[in-house]
């Protein structure tokens, strides 16, 4: 599996479901060749989804021949089987090897849903390319630029993700982040900025496959939530589930809990805002993993989560100037009237 890396995000206004969404842009340079990705990070499930690939190579360390090949793939990645969605070859021309540059960008329409495995999946995209020079001959080895992982999740019109709070948090933005450790693949998200006094909405996801250990009924996983505390790390969640017959069938896992918890308690009274850091971790114990194998444990990163007061209340009520000599004139024919009681 990849590592994620997002370069550059820019909001575009789609569709309804994925409004919200920003386009991720990976880039890979090997030598004078350069690939671009560019992907909304959100995609409808039976809607048709679009992708950008931009290949660029220049003749800075081997010169351009009319005729040199290029060959350029996206895939979806799979843990097991990469699945191909797009692939092209063509070759430089004459016009190119004289302006000293290739520069061409391939728009690509798919259809997420094959790809899905179940509502609430996350998808990984990526692109790669192959640039084979005449000029560069049994001297040099071919370009061949990668792009990281593009994660895009998939919302079902049906059942749309949550929204983020309202009040002062309008940008609040949905984080993703994710460990894999052997069969095991742990994902937290959840939005990053959130009311004090309200409950953040919090999704964990957790897969596991037989690629190295097969699955086996009765498997046990226990999944937990936890505040990143320096002394001691508190406790918001934790769920324990065997695996059926029906996963072991389809020798994968795959469940997704949604969850709510009351921040309030991690934060002082005297605080106007503060920030939590947010992480997940979870345990597989594998019957076939007993004697020769450890248990799978990913940890994810910890999501830093922004919690500010709800300023949508309206002020309390400030007393005029004139309000404040009037209560003063009347405190003191009080305290006067007092006076004259007790001579």
């Amino acid at each position: 599996m990849k590592s994620s890396l997002t370069i550059l995000l820019a909001g575009l206004l789609l569709h309804p479901l994925t409004a919200l969404a920003d386009l991720l842009v990976l880039t890979d340079t090997v030598d004078d060749a350069t690939l671009t990705l560019s992907i909304d990070d959100t995609a409808e499930l039976g809607s048709t989804a679009s992708a950008s690939i931009n290949i660029q190579v220049v003749d800075d360390d081997v010169p351009l021949s009319a005729g040199d090949s290029i060959f350029v793939e996206f895939f979806e990645d799979d843990l097991l089987n990469d699945d191909e969605i797009f692939s092209t070859s063509f070759l430089v021309t004459a016009a190119e090897v004289a302006a000293g540059i290739v520069d061409r960008t391939f728009d690509v329409l798919f259809d997420v849903s094959p790809l899905v495995e179940g509502i609430g999946n996350t998808l990984e995209f990526f692109a790669r390319a192959l640039v084979d020079k005449d000029a560069c001959g049994f001297t040099c080895l071919n370009d061949n630029p990668e792009t990281d992982l593009a994660i895009v999740s998939v919302v079902d019109p049906a059942n749309p993700p949550p929204e983020p709070p309202d009040g002062p948090t309008p940008t609040a933005d949905l984080v993703t982040v994710r460990d894999s450790v052997d069969d095991a693949t742990l994902t937290l998200s959840m939005f990053d900025e959130a009311l004090i006094g309200s409950s953040p909405p919090t999704s964990i996801r957790i897969e596991v496959d037989s690629l190295f250990v097969p699955l086996t009924l009765g498997d046990s996983v226990l999944i937990e939530l936890f505040e990143d505390d320096l002394l001691d790390d508190d406790l918001l969640f934790s769920t324990f589930f065997e695996v059926t017959a029906d996963e072991v069938l389809d020798g994968f896992v795959d469940r997704t809990f949604d969850v709510l918890f009351d921040p309030s308690p991690f934060f002082p009274e005297s605080a106007s805002d503060t920030v939590l850091e947010i992480f997940a971790r979870a345990s597989v114990d594998k019957s076939g993993c007993r004697f020769f194998c450890f248990d799978d444990t990913p940890v994810t990163d910890s999501i830093s989560v922004n919690l500010v007061a709800d300023d949508s209340e309206p002020p309390a009520a400030i007393a005029e100037p004139a309000t404040f000599a009037l209560l003063c004139v009347g405190f003191a024919a009080i305290g006067t009237a007092r006076r004259r009681r007790k001579a």
